[in-house]
């Protein structure tokens, strides 16, 4: 069962990870969105975004507290190979991200963390 996309490339400056990544046409998640014309959902590109960011970035063990401008501008299909940026702004708690495909946006958003109860605010 494939959850996650294909990592072509990737790089990080320390705050700023830019990766390419493929979305394989076998991902677990089309089957059911839709099943004639299957796409990417948002919520599984929010779940990227936290995941592909746990690889470059040291993030403290925070638990999710809001989405802010959150925008979903161009269906991602089957096989699309994407551009992530990803820039964690530690002081923040925040976390933007962007997916597009060439020229193309697809999505974009910030995800905004706060501290577990048994960890101390940032």
């Amino acid at each position: 069962m494939i959850l996650l996309p294909e990592i072509l490339t990737e790089s990080c400056d320390g705050q700023t990870a830019h990766l390419r990544l493929r979305v394989p046409p076998e991902l677990a998640h089309f089957p059911g969105h839709f099943p004639s014309n299957p796409l990417l959902p948002g919520v599984v590109q929010i779940d990227w975004a936290v995941r592909l960011a746990e690889r470059h970035f040291n993030l403290p063990r925070q638990r999710f507290s809001q989405l802010k401008g959150l925008k979903f501008t161009s269906p991602v299909l089957p096989g699309t190979e994407l551009d992530a940026q990803l820039t964690w702004l530690e002081e923040k708690s925040r976390l933007e991200f962007t997916f597009s495909a060439g020229s193309r946006a697809c999505a974009a958003g910030q995800i905004v963390f706060s501290a577990c109860p048994d960890q101390p605010a940032p």
